[in-house]
């Protein structure tokens, strides 16, 4: 997708570039909205019964049962991407059983659309593990600046990426016991992304600002009314959310790295990616 504001564009996100530069068809399947139909919580959806409320888009689950009800699963030479949790790790501190709980539920979500994708045809699955969502702009208001409140963010996503990591190791084992011939391939953009920060902060690249968002939301004049500074490529985040598309290449970046590593005869060319060709 294109972050747009005021006919500006930050640009795709890192899937479509990463896809392109390892000459790879572009598959996306961005799902059909399951609305509630009792009215009871507007434009919400449902997933496993549960309601989901504000937001039109499905879990991560929903999309994908949705994916293999209408093209039938996935064929054996799909490259199939998984990134999910982001937001339920940003906000893991409110939940009333503690982090810990936030942090299993996640894991087990991710697990089941792993397994889901293998049951259904998928031999390689990538599943990225998260950034570190205390740098985001929006942790950091809704922290108010707070170490404390910050750290146990950080804390959260470090504890969830261990816990995927082992977790998926597990979980690749049972399914090729149960005769599933699939490869898991755990990619660490969190140390990508904490490395590109701590450069950052000594010689301001890749980015010259690393806590800011380009886009600044105005709440009296939704979605966006601030200016584009002239530097926002060189932002860490577009919004106070989103990253910008010189981040999003470092991810793709690793992402890429991570399967010629991983994949035999998969020859990418990785470094057009950061060069942005």
């Amino acid at each position: 997708t294109n972050y747009a504001h005021a006919g500006a564009k930050v640009g795709l996100d890192w899937t479509t570039g990463f896809a392109g530069d390892a000459n790879l068809p572009v598959n996306l399947y961005p799902g059909n909205p399951v609305v509630n139909p009792t009215g009871a919580c507007p434009e919400a959806v449902y997933d496993a019964g549960e309601l989901v409320c504000g937001s039109e888009v499905p879990h991560i689950n929903t999309q994908i049962r949705q994916f293999i009800s209408e093209r039938g699963g996935f064929s054996k030479e799909s490259l199939v991407l998984i990134w999910g949790g982001a937001n339920d790790l940003r906000d893991a501190g409110d939940d009333p059983l503690g982090p810990e709980s936030g942090i299993g539920n996640v894991v087990a979500n991710m697990l089941s659309a792993v397994g889901t994708v293998a049951q259904a045809g998928g031999r390689h699955i990538v599943v990225l593990n998260q950034l570190n969502a205390a740098l985001a702009p929006i942790t950091r208001a809704s922290c108010a600046g707070s170490p404390e409140c910050l750290g146990q963010v950080e804390a959260a996503v470090t504890g969830f990426n261990d816990a995927l990591k082992t977790a998926l190791k597990g979980l690749q084992k049972a399914l090729r016991e149960q005769g599933y011939r699939v490869r898991v391939h755990y990619v660490d953009v969190y140390s990508a992304g904490e490395a590109a920060v701590r450069l950052s902060e000594l010689f301001g690249k890749p980015f010259a600002n690393t806590t800011d968002a380009a886009l600044l939301p105005d709440p009296a004049a939704a979605p966006y009314a601030a200016e584009l500074p002239l530097d926002a490529e060189d932002y860490l985040f577009w919004d106070v959310i989103h990253p910008t598309t010189k981040a999003y290449r470092i991810i793709a970046y690793q992402v890429c790295k991570t399967l010629d590593w991983r994949i035999r005869n998969f020859e990418p060319q990785c470094l057009d990616i950061i060069r942005g060709h």
